[in-house]
């Protein structure tokens, strides 16, 4: 996974919640949103994607308050850290990788369908 340590700052990141917490409003319409859907919102962190993000390998974005960071989906790889420090980089990590079936489901069924 290779993610850097922070830099031994004391801000303990929220539990992480169990797995397949997955964000349905009716019919899939998250995935109906123009720009930002909404594929899983867990704990304090909501994961999305672009919708210009289709020419890109998988990925998502996570972000909780002012941060957001940028995940590859194949190795639930860091792209850009967005402000999270190490600690809590793993725990997201975690989340993606507990959920990346569904992950990889959810980019498939909006960018395969354009």
């Amino acid at each position: 996974m290779g993610v850097a340590t922070g830099s031994g700052s004391s801000e303990t990141p929220p539990p992480i919640p169990p797995p397949g917490s997955f964000v349905e409003v009716g019919a899939n319409a998250s995935l109906q949103e123009p720009r930002l859907p909404t594929i899983l919102q867990t704990g304090p962190y909501r994961f999305f994607f672009y919708s210009s993000d289709g020419d890109e390998p998988p990925h998502v974005h996570v972000e909780r308050d002012n941060k957001r960071a940028k995940i590859w989906l194949a190795a639930a790889a860091i792209a850009r850290p967005g402000g999270f420090k190490g600690r809590e980089l793993r725990r997201i990590q975690r989340i993606v990788e507990d959920n990346h079936d569904p992950l990889i489901s959810r980019w498939n069924e909006y960018f395969l369908r354009r």
